[in-house]
């Protein structure tokens, strides 16, 4: 039996949902990854999230990355 993880590392959220880092915008980035993970034809048994969750390391960052996640 295989597990399947799925990585995602350096979201680097901001409370600003226009914020850009390096001319990207972080929050439609993610967007758009999860967005091709949920396409896909298998499912995630663990998600594993590290790095820099959030770039301005505010609580309306986290509570950003929270409401996406759900």
């Amino acid at each position: 039996m295989s597990t399947r993880i799925l990585h995602l590392t350096d979201l680097h959220l901001h409370a600003d949902e226009n914020y850009k880092l390096q001319g990207i915008n972080t929050e439609q980035s993610l967007l758009d990854v999860l967005q091709h993970v949920q396409q896909q034809p298998y499912s995630a048994d663990l998600i594993l999230i590290t790095g820099d969750l959030t770039h301005d390391e505010t609580e309306a960052g986290y509570q950003r990355l929270v409401s996406i996640l759900k």
